[in-house]
């Protein structure tokens, strides 16, 4: 259009190159229209390609080679036939147990782990599902970053309504609140990693 003397307005350019990006890009449009939506400023079609860019630079940098592909294979058939020394079963290694007697004891997934019917017995069969608690993480976050995307005290809350588990920087909150030492690590959607500090239920 332009080089027929057409102006594109950069909203218009913008929604042309939302609509073009493929699908797999999608949390990160998202990503930038909340930002601006909740920072107030407008996002140019410059900064636009160069948030695509500079996702497409780290999918291509993270993006594992043939051979590392096939080293990652090979490792965990080799993980499959080592029996664990503690517990009998195979794919892990006692330090890395989570049953009684090994490493990480008691640091397993919930629904693996032994449960107590209601006579005291430690038959691991059960009679109803039970559903886990909810609970809320509270995370340290990086004051700079957090600062960069609202306004001068505004406090952002977004909740998941499909998720079990929510995250909160706002310790004040928190009804219920338990450290956790250590503290546990949870992966965001794009790898970030962040610390949880402490759980507990949210008001």
């Amino acid at each position: 259009l332009s080089s027929m003397g057409a102006a594109l307005p950069d909203q218009e350019f913008s929604a042309t190159i939302f609509q073009s990006v493929p699908e797999s890009y999608g949390y990160l449009l998202t990503s930038l229209s909340t930002t601006a939506r909740i920072s107030r400023n407008l996002i140019t079609p410059i900064d636009i390609i160069q948030a695509l860019n500079e996702e497409y630079d780290r999918r291509t940098a993270q993006a594992p080679s043939s051979d590392s592909a096939l080293a990652a294979y090979q490792s965990g058939r080799q993980r499959k036939d080592v029996e664990c020394f503690n517990c009998g079963k195979k794919g892990h290694i006692k330090s890395n147990c989570w049953r009684k007697g090994g490493g990480k004891e008691g640091q397993g997934p919930r629904d693996q782990m032994p449960r107590r019917n209601n006579n005291g017995g430690g038959d691991t069969s059960a009679n109803a599902a039970i559903e886990p608690s909810e609970h809320a993480f509270a995370i340290a976050v990086d004051s700079a970053a957090l600062a960069s995307t609202t306004p001068g005290g505004t406090k952002v809350e977004i909740f998941d309504s499909g998720a079990t588990r929510h995250i909160s920087p706002y310790r004040d909150e928190f009804i219920t609140y338990e450290a956790l030492e250590p503290a546990h690590p949870i992966a965001a959607a794009n790898g970030h990693i962040f610390e949880a500090i402490g759980e507990g239920q949210v008001c």
